[in-house]
């Protein structure tokens, strides 16, 4: 039977386990710091004994007193250094094997049987239940506290008496020994109490078992990096002579540095790496006997070096490959070597010294940061850099790993035959969410130290799918660190100390206005109410209204598809009817800006040029209109004005845009529209609208007859149409919708006129007038506000400059005697 104090006893590591336990290394550290101060007092007052003869006249008389504490005082001296070199011994018996091989490096025997952590937390359990010793215990507290559930809590839950978990079926499930990421699992599947616990508090299972993992990485290079004596650490300060069994390189060493001796490559990061792929591509290619060049290209951002970094390390502890090993990873900084060179023959003459200097070393891997700049820089001095390195590229007396940008790789090396025969090229892919967040759990601990701030595990997962999804023209792995470095200070400033993924969404929001944290009572009301609110602009069209309400909600809760834009419509109906002024109000709504509404005119896309006029040309390298839009704006609404009108190619564009939520733009680079709604507003098929209407006003227009009609029109296909979310037909407007929408021009009116100092009077005949004159059966309502300027603001204006109207006038306006469809205007002054 597997009792806890059963595996305690099967294991090597119990010995240890006693020994912590009786003195646990923060009592060892105070009794060592305890026993050093009472040698140095003891030995200061033993040192003031021996030069009794040098005693003042006043002490003389204390001189009896003094010799009799002489032995006393010797004695103390030598207990507290020899319980100091007792504490020695053990703080070194633990750091030598059990703390830097075991929790360290992890090097466990299947004898072991289970981790130092999981140890001290079986080593402290009072009973046979694995629940209550691992929430008891200080490591799971610390677990716990990443989940953002405080000490009270837990001992409230143990309070409920939740059924005990045994240890019978304990055992580890991808290694020789029982990892404490194994304990937390088996105690959440083994506890239907605990798992409602944790999910009472928003923690799942792969959060539980990642914070655990978290606070054993803690631990890990908390150790790591302490021990400065270790061969890793002291190898960061460099040594005399260290290369002189090889040639001299002199000019590399001045553009360059040794990464052997970087604390990255020395860092417990180092070590471990989430790009195994592409490790291996590049491994395969410096193995080769000649043109063992490989061309490092991915975005802009850490991983590049992370993997060089990586790669280094391996170097330097002896695990690569037998091509690389013996090998000194020098990084050329060609920022650095273009500050230095000003003009054509000095930078010629450089590179010729630096690759002949390494190729005559006979040991360099030479890492050149960014290959694109010197390139373009050869060719700002009018010099062939492809020329200058071939000799050395085609050899095998030197190896080189180039980094490049993705977009720098397509715009200054890709056209490059020469230079591409040279290097083997090996792309990194996108992190994951998960990989991003493991970068996140290793980079945190210096901004909590930094900010005195506390992140739960939450928080993190937050940091890294908002990098992901609210910044997708970001390298994830980049922006996740810019947030987080963002986030710390905002949150001292509001006054924050523990950030959870409540805070980290409250920061997003107002980073980019996109109501993403909790529905606040405000905001709820105003999204059950959204169809009144929209209806007070949009007038008369209740099934558009509802259509774009409900794509908001889904939003707003977060049940909408993740990976297509917020929304996607097509208005189609006769022109001023309300199909943009729905998009406006729906900006106004969701951004709280009607400014967040960004207008592409589609008939201006129709010529053999519109799709680069769109998304950008490779050949030109103009940038395109929606591409910059997107990236410049990357939450908001967009609207597609007379969609109908542009061509073929670019409607077909719109396909995997509606469907999949981003499209490529001129240099293949995806472009997110994942927070955009799409409203594309169409007159197609408004004569049939018109003729529905008209047969029968009263009834519902049918949108299977109008969509087929249009499909057989050839205007557009059936799979554009089936990538819209709702499409929305928009009815002729009668009498009583013109007649409001007139009141509401007015009121508008009204408004800046009543800023001035003058009262607008809005009689019922007045907007009668507005709605008869300045509408038509055709154009709707949009040329009521040519009506209203010509025939009010006009007339308004020459008053004010003529001085008849002052502050405080009122001013009313009735129908011409002359002309019924002009108004004649009359000013009361008070």
């Amino acid at each position: 039977m597997n009792t806890i104090t059963d595996l305690l006893h099967k294991s090597r590591l119990y010995p240890v386990l006693m020994l912590d336990s009786l003195i646990s290394s923060d009592r060892r550290g105070r009794l060592i710091h305890f026993c050093r101060f009472a040698i140095v007092f003891l030995g200061l007052i033993f040192a003031f004994y021996l030069s009794q003869d040098y005693l003042p006249t006043f002490l003389t008389d204390y001189l009896g007193l003094i010799m009799l504490l002489k032995n006393k005082v010797l004695g103390l001296m030598l207990i507290s250094l020899s319980i100091f070199m007792v504490a020695i011994l053990i703080e070194v018996y633990f750091s030598s094997f059990y703390y830097l091989e075991l929790v360290a490096k992890n090097l466990y025997r299947s004898d072991d049987i289970f981790t130092m952590t999981v140890g001290r937390i079986l080593y402290g359990a009072k009973t046979d239940d694995l629940l209550v010793a691992f929430l008891h215990s200080d490591i799971g507290g610390q677990i716990i506290r990443r989940l953002g559930i405080g000490r009270p809590e837990a001992d409230l839950f143990l309070a409920t008496n939740p059924s005990p978990v045994s240890a019978m079926l304990l055992a580890p499930t991808d290694g020789p020994v029982i990892k404490l990421k194994d304990l937390t699992k088996y105690i959440f599947d083994q506890s239907q109490a605990f798992r409602e616990f944790l999910l009472s508090h928003s923690a799942k299972e792969t959060e539980f078992i990642g914070a655990a993992q978290w606070v054993v990485l803690g631990i890990e290079l908390q150790i790591w990096e302490s021990r400065w004596w270790e061969l890793d650490n002291l190898t960061r300060v460099p040594s005399l002579a260290r290369d002189w069994s090889y040639g001299g390189t002199y000019n590399l060493d001045l553009y360059g540095r040794d990464l052997l001796v970087d604390r990255e490559t020395n860092s417990l990061e180092a070590n471990t790496t989430t790009r195994e792929s592409e490790i291996r591509q590049l491994e395969a290619v410096l193995s080769r006997g000649r043109e063992a060049n490989a061309l490092l290209i991915g975005e802009a951002g850490p991983d590049k070096m992370d993997i060089i970094y990586h790669l280094a390390h391996q170097i330097k502890e002896g695990q690569t490959i037998p091509a690389l090993a013996g090998k000194r990873p020098v990084l050329l900084e060609v920022s650095l070597l273009m500050a230095a060179c000003k003009e054509k023959n000095s930078f010629e003459q450089t590179i010729l010294k630096i690759f002949s200097e390494a190729s005559q070393a006979g040991n360099i891997l030479l890492v050149i940061d960014d290959l694109a700049n010197l390139v373009a820089s050869a060719d700002r001095f009018g010099s062939n850099i492809i020329s200058l390195m071939d000799s050395y590229l085609s050899g095998n007396s030197i190896q080189v790993i180039a980094l490049c940008d993705t977009d720098n790789f397509h715009r200054f090396i890709e056209s490059r035959s020469s230079l591409m025969t040279r290097f083997e090229k090996v792309s990194l892919a996108s992190l994951s969410q998960k990989d991003i967040t493991e970068m996140l759990l290793r980079a945190i601990w210096e901004v909590e130290n930094n900010f005195k701030l506390f992140f739960t595990y939450q928080a993190v997962n937050e940091i890294a799918q908002g990098a992901s999804y609210y910044f997708p023209d970001s390298v994830g792995s980049d922006k996740a660190i810019d947030l987080l470095t963002e986030i710390a200070p905002w949150a001292r400033r509001a006054g924050f100390l523990i950030i959870d993924s409540k805070e980290v969404r409250s920061f997003i929001q107002n980073k980019t206005n996109i109501p993403i944290g909790e529905v606040t009572a405000k905001e709820k009301d105003k999204l059950l109410n959204l169809e009144s609110i929209l209806g007070l602009r949009v007038i008369g069209q209740r099934e558009a209204v509802a259509a774009v309400a409900s794509a908001v909600r889904r939003s707003r809760a977060g049940v909408r598809n993740p990976n297509k834009p917020i929304g996607t419509f097509l208005f189609l109906g006769p022109t001023g009817v309300g199909k943009t002024e729905t998009a406006k109000a729906l900006a106004a709504t969701f951004f709280d800006n009607e400014n967040e509404l960004y207008r592409l005119d589609m008939s201006e896309y129709q010529g053999p040029d519109a799709v680069d006029k769109l998304i950008g040309s490779f050949s030109s390298g103009a940038t395109g209109v929606l591409s910059t839009m997107v990236r410049d704006h990357p939450y908001g609404v967009i609207l597609l004005d007379e969609f109908e009108k542009t061509s073929p190619a670019v409607l077909n564009i719109f396909l995997p845009i509606f469907d999949e939520g981003f499209f490529s733009d001129m240099n293949g680079k995806r472009v997110g529209v994942k927070n955009i709604i799409f409203i594309a507003t169409s007159n197609a098929g408004a004569d049939l609208i018109w003729e529905m209407v008209e047969k029968n006003p009263n009834q519902e227009l049918s949108r299977s007859v109008l969509i087929d009609a249009i499909v057989e029109r050839g205007i557009y296909k059936p799979e554009l149409l089936n990538r819209f979310d709702a499409t929305v037909i928009f009815r002729p407007l009668g009498e009583i919708e013109l007649a409001k929408i007139a009141e509401l021009q007015l009121k508008k009116l009204a408004k800046r006129l009543t800023e001035k100092g003058f009262t607008l009077e809005i009689t019922p005949d007045l907007t009668a007038s507005v709605a008869k004159n300045g509408a038509d059966k055709f154009f709707g309502a949009r040329p009521m506000l040519r009506y209203i300027q010509d025939q009010v603001e006009q007339k308004v204006a020459d008053k004010i400059i003529a001085g008849e109207i002052v502050a405080g006038s009122k001013i009313s306006f009735v129908a011409s005697s002359l002309s019924p469809a002009d108004l004649e205007i009359k000013v009361k002054n008070l």
